[in-house]
């Protein structure tokens, strides 16, 4: 890695532009020589990027874009939704655009498999903003994207990390009522699924509860556990560590519920069902309080 090259291109978020690398002193003799010797990537025509750039990125600059939607919140490290496709988020008069795998090949807006398209006006404002948007454009495609309860996962992520602050998304018109659902102290993205779900439909739920030695996801009304089982409840230490959880709470007379990310996102209508069917049974009497 050629050191003084990536220490120049750090203000210009590791993407530059040939005209940027000129303005730099670099001519291009020098820029081809250093794409040879693989210290820069030529990802499209006047294009380069450090060959450190994280490879979503590296496609979305490839394209004529940057990561938007759930791959620039991929690349901020939060919480998403499954989908294995690149979002790329695209200037309003983009129209030259290349394959997200072949520099040389065109395509229009909307044409290439995997890839899903997104229109900003927002433009670049810092380094990091040259491959990716900034997070509030982030959560606003989310949200246009994937609906109100994943856009609260993402924000609820960036909360736990401090990312960002709520008091600046209540001033964004377009994510003052997501922002308003946001709670920083959901643990993965279905919890914040199934908190968004429930309130819906009139529940509210106390939320990280800490009960004897143990901590649930929800408790409603005092004595009705749910737990979320994400993927990292498959395996075996913490599948042994939720049934003895379970045994305890069961023991000292809470009811749990626990569901998989398919019951809560894919089977909701009879996972809700369950949860109201259990609520109206009452209350244990020996609950501990």
């Amino acid at each position: 890695m050629n050191l003084s090259l990536a220490a120049a291109l750090v203000p210009l978020g590791g993407v530059a532009h040939i005209q940027d690398l000129l303005r730099l002193g670099y001519s291009r003799h020098r820029v081809a020589a250093m794409a040879h010797a693989g210290d820069l990537v030529r990802v499209r025509i006047g294009w380069y990027v450090l060959p450190t750039l994280e490879p979503e990125a590296m496609r979305a600059v490839r394209v004529g874009g940057r990561l938007g939607c759930i791959s620039a919140a991929r690349s901020f490290g939060l919480a998403v939704p499954v989908d294995h496709r690149l979002h790329v988020t695209l200037d309003p008069h983009a129209t030259r655009l290349r394959s997200s795998s072949d520099p040389f090949h065109r395509v229009h807006a909307g044409e290439e498999r995997g890839v899903v398209w997104h229109r900003s006006d927002q433009a670049p404002r810092t380094a990091h903003e040259r491959f990716r948007v900034a997070l509030p454009t982030c959560v606003r495609e989310v949200l246009a994207c994937f609906g109100t309860e994943w856009a609260v996962g993402v924000l609820d992520s960036a909360l736990s990390k401090r990312l960002i602050r709520s008091e600046a998304l209540e001033k964004d018109a377009a994510l003052a009522s997501t922002a308003a659902e946001a709670d920083g102290r959901s643990e993965s993205i279905l919890e914040s699924v199934l908190r968004v779900r429930l309130r819906a439909a009139g529940i509210h739920p106390d939320l990280q509860v800490e009960i004897g030695p143990y901590r649930v996801d929800f408790l409603i009304d005092g004595w009705l556990v749910v737990e979320c089982d994400g993927a990292f409840h498959g395996t075996e230490e913490q599948f042994a560590w939720d049934r003895r959880r379970d045994a305890y709470l069961n023991a000292t007379g809470y009811r749990v519920l626990r569901f998989t990310y398919r019951q809560v996102v894919d089977e909701w209508a009879a996972t809700l069902h369950t949860i109201r069917s259990v609520h109206r049974q009452g209350r244990p009497e020996d609950v501990l309080t």
